[in-house]
């Protein structure tokens, strides 16, 4: 199984359909059978702003087909989002398979539709479009990816490429790839997609990065985004190696938008995170005093993610605490160590997960906890833990950190080592002691009688310490 780019839904509360979306015609519950078993074309997509609130749609390709396919699923909402451009035309959505296709069952070589830019409701995978407040739209190509017949496969065994034009409209900029573009552009596009940023808002810039951080957002929070991420990023960069290509941070702001209720929403694709709030609840959230904090270690967890490296190695389910929980460790060691949040906001996340990962472990490890319908979440917690209980004692036993002792794991796996607790306890072993060793396997492995004394004593036996926050927390209040 590869490791797959993901998304995160914080709280996803009441609304209802868009206004803004067209009606359609209630989809077959069925489709027909391609013409043919060979491997089809990726359909070329060319994207541009049409009316107020909708931007359009143009496939084409070269041999004509009786159906073009999506290759990503819309829980079948497209029936009820999308506008085609030509009545001869219908989408259907069936077997989690969206399709359009001509009414009389001809084929064709060319199709266009209209979609809202409103938010998805219910979301499906990643936002179609993400409005921010103060006008600018973050796209995501990966909704337009289809096929004329069978997808081919491109060079990494994914399907596509395809080749994607974006005109943004008159005096729009864009950010593509980690780049400034201004007028249409055209790139190929593969794997999961892109996020592509369109609108003229300040766009933050340091070594490596580049970051739109919504205007409408609390202007505490966007000055304190503002001041993190260059120094977040070169920090991760400084101990885990600097990345080749710019990476990019998106912050939207859409209150209260076209919800009644709330959607946070925010993810990671390759060189890129993003985070979307919608809703006209959003403001009781974003007002309470930690709401900075945690925004914060929501964009330095998925920092580390970009910079980890071979996260597309094969991996086994129950080993996501290595790249979950690492993520939540370098998050906290980062901002504690730039300053960027209080103590006593680290000491409740590190009490917090430690009395969520005891009460997942009660009833085995936590290689088993997903087997025992336990929540994914305890990656997340009890990794922070023992990642952090590895940091300790690596800088006790060998005047290292977590940062090196993740190096030397990786560097394992890139010489053929599996990307499993194995290896990982191997490097624990030479770059920390085996006692922390032993208390990692047994939190993986074991069954434990008492689960929150063993994390307890894991930590303090590792000579884990809180630090004093750094001058730069107030910053973020």
């Amino acid at each position: 199984m590869q490791m797959k780019y993901h998304i995160l839904i914080f709280t996803y509360l009441l609304s209802s359909c868009s206004a803004n979306t067209p009606p359609s015609e209630p989809a077959p519950n069925s489709l027909p059978s391609q013409t043919t078993t060979q491997v089809g074309e990726a359909a070329s997509v060319n994207l541009s702003p049409s009316s107020a609130g909708f931007w359009r749609a143009d496939f084409s390709w070269v041999s004509p087909t009786t159906r073009l396919d999506f290759v990503r699923s819309s829980k079948k909402r497209r029936p009820e989002r999308l506008k085609l451009l030509d009545d001869d035309f219908e989408i259907v959505s069936a077997n989690s398979l969206d399709s359009i296709r001509r009414k009389d069952g001809a084929a064709f070589n060319a199709v266009s539709v209209l979609e809202p830019t409103s938010i998805e409701n219910p979301p499906a995978g990643y936002l179609p479009f993400a409005q921010f407040g103060d006008g600018g739209l973050l796209l995501y190509t990966g909704r337009f990816h289809t096929c004329a017949g069978i997808c081919p496969l491109d060079n990494n065994n994914d399907e596509g490429p395809w080749r994607i034009t974006i005109s943004p409209g008159a005096s729009e900029r864009m950010i593509i790839n980690g780049a400034v573009a201004n007028g249409p552009t055209s790139f190929v596009d593969g794997g999961d997609g892109t996020k592509v940023y369109i609108g003229n808002s300040r766009i933050v810039q340091a070594p490596g990065m580049l970051a739109v951080i919504d205007a409408a957002l609390p202007n505490s929070v966007s000055n304190g985004l503002d001041q993190l991420f260059p120094p977040l990023m070169a920090y991760f960069g400084e101990r885990l190696g600097a990345l080749n290509q710019a990476q990019m941070l998106f912050a939207s702001y859409n209150v209260p938008g076209d919800l009644a209720g709330s959607s946070i929403k925010g993810g990671t694709l390759p060189q890129q995170v993003f985070m979307h709030f919608e809703g006209a609840q959003i403001p009781d959230f974003s007002s309470e005093n930690d709401f900075s904090y945690w925004l914060a270690w929501f964009f330095a967890h998925e920092s580390a993610h970009l910079h980890q490296r071979y996260r597309t190695a094969p991996y086994e389910e129950n080993d996501s605490w290595l790249h979950e929980g690492s993520a939540e460790a370098f998050a906290y060691l980062a901002l504690r160590d730039l300053g960027f949040v209080t103590d006593t906001y680290l000491e409740q996340r590190l009490t917090g997960a430690k009395k969520a990962c005891a009460t997942a472990l009660e009833g085995g490890s936590l290689h088993d906890v997903l087997n025992r319908d336990g929540p994914f979440q305890a990656f997340y917690d009890c990794g922070l833990i023992l990642h952090l209980a590895v940091d300790a004692a690596s800088r006790d036993s060998s005047n290292s950190d977590l940062f090196v002792t993740w190096k030397a794991f990786i560097q394992r796996v890139a010489e053929g080592a599996p990307w499993n607790t194995a290896t990982y306890l191997d490097t624990i072993k030479e770059k920390a002691n085996e006692e922390i060793a032993n208390v990692v396997e047994a939190v993986v492995t074991e069954h434990l009688d008492a689960p929150l004394s063993v994390l307890d004593r894991g930590l303090a036996r590792s000579g884990f310490r809180h630090a004093t926050p750094g001058p730069k927390a107030s910053q973020l209040q």
